[in-house]
């Protein structure tokens, strides 16, 4: 929350995040290479860390799941009745 103004900066989380943890600080470079590597500061260390482990616990899980949007599965090809064998 930006306290000296109105806009707030909203992110949302991307597989790309690299992040940098520093005592009262979390910098993290977003996806986009245009754009500034941004900056979170906290008063408190132990408000930092935790909120860390939160971010680093949510990229693990959204870089392990898969990128593209999975589709419902289809029914399989209905095969031709089999033919006894033969004598």
């Amino acid at each position: 929350k930006n306290q000296f103004s109105t806009n707030d900066l909203l992110d949302d989380l991307h597989p790309d995040w690299e992040l940098d943890c520093q005592k009262n600080y979390i910098f993290y470079k977003v996806e986009d290479p245009s754009k500034r590597i941004r900056g979170l500061w906290f008063h408190d260390d132990n408000e930092r860390q935790r909120l860390e482990g939160i971010i680093e616990k949510t990229l693990k899980e959204i870089r392990a799941s898969p990128a593209e949007p999975q589709t419902e599965p289809q029914p399989a090809p209905q095969q031709p009745p089999q033919q006894p064998p033969q004598q």
